[in-house]
């Protein structure tokens, strides 16, 4: 057989192969599965680091509310420059003194009694000041000289309990003498022997006497091993409310006029109430110039007055003052 002849009839079939061939290719690439290139899909080291750390944070990502402790309670501090006694150096010292009168159911007085009192400035420190005293009683015809003993007071309170805990309120206005006056709320809470006590104070750094009012809540803390019901009756044991009045009245203090403040003070007890009037100066130590006070029964009987009067006072030691080395 010649080899064109046999080109001849090998020519359908080698068409076919090579139509089969064609076929199954064009099947393969339909079927094969997108490659991507490998730039789209990877990322350089750093950046994968990045993106991780980006994602550990949103994660551990909180509100400011909860990372962020809220900010402390602002406590109230009266400056010392601004405490009637603690504005002053140690030394500095008054002398006051008090004649007393006591009724009968009657109205008639049945007694009356003049007390001498010295107050001297000892120390000042850590929010504390320090006052020496002495009293001497006349009484029927008979004196008695007292010793001199210290008394350790908080500025924030002109009292020896331990003060627990205070905090600013919302700020208030005040009405004094037709004026209004800015003022910063506190409330104060502090314990006095038995006595569980919540001063809520309003505060004018610019203006004397600085605390321009202050209620008194009490509250008794039961001593232990004591009854429930003893709780229950000194609960309303007092409340008492003290406010300035009245700004630059003039008062007579030896041969001149000071400008003073009036300061009411009023305490309610369930076996009676005490009023209290006062004038302040601030270039007095202690600043009280002038008091009066009134004291009636449960059912509104005067029963006691008294008025102090100041009689002098300097800012260097007086001679008969102990000398002492107490501090707060």
């Amino acid at each position: 057989m010649s080899p064109l002849l046999i080109c001849v009839l090998l020519r359908p079939v080698c068409l076919s192969v090579l139509l089969l061939l064609f076929f199954s290719s064009t099947a393969l690439a339909q079927a094969a599965p997108e490659v991507v290139p490998e730039s789209s899909t990877t990322q350089p080291a750093e950046t994968a680091s990045a993106e991780v750390a980006k994602t550990e944070t949103a994660k551990t990502e909180t509100t400011p509310s909860e990372t962020t402790p809220p900010p402390a309670p602002e406590p109230f501090q009266l400056p010392a420059e601004q405490h009637l006694w603690a504005r002053f150096q140690p030394g500095a010292w008054r002398d006051l003194q008090t004649v007393t009168e006591t009724f009968d159911e009657t109205g008639q007085v049945v007694s009356r009694n003049v007390t001498t009192r010295k107050e001297v400035l000892q120390a000042v420190a850590e929010g504390k000041y320090v006052l020496k005293i002495q009293a001497t009683v006349d009484l029927s015809g008979k004196r008695i000289v007292g010793d001199w003993k210290n008394h350790t007071l908080h500025l924030a309170t002109d009292g020896a309990g331990t003060i627990t805990d205070s905090h600013r309120l919302e700020d208030q206005t005040l009405s004094l003498a037709g004026r209004t006056v800015e003022c910063q709320v506190f409330e104060l809470h502090y314990r006095e022997g038995s006595r569980k006590l919540t001063d809520r104070i309003h505060y004018a750094p610019q203006r004397f006497p600085f605390v321009l009012h202050r209620e008194t809540f009490p509250e008794l803390v039961p001593a232990e091993g004591s009854p429930k019901e003893a709780a229950t009756d000194a609960t309303a044991e007092a409340e008492q409310l003290i406010e300035v009045m009245a700004q630059t009245v003039p008062h007579q203090v030896g041969e001149q006029l000071l400008a003073c403040s009036l300061l009411r003070a009023f305490r309610h007890r369930p076996k009676g109430d005490t009023l209290r009037l006062a004038y302040l100066n601030r270039t007095v130590p202690g600043g009280e110039v002038a008091v009066w006070t009134t004291d009636f029964d449960a059912q509104g009987q005067l029963v006691r007055w008294s008025v102090t009067t100041l009689l002098a006072y300097g800012e260097t030691p007086p001679d008969d003052a102990e000398s002492s080395t107490d501090s707060p």
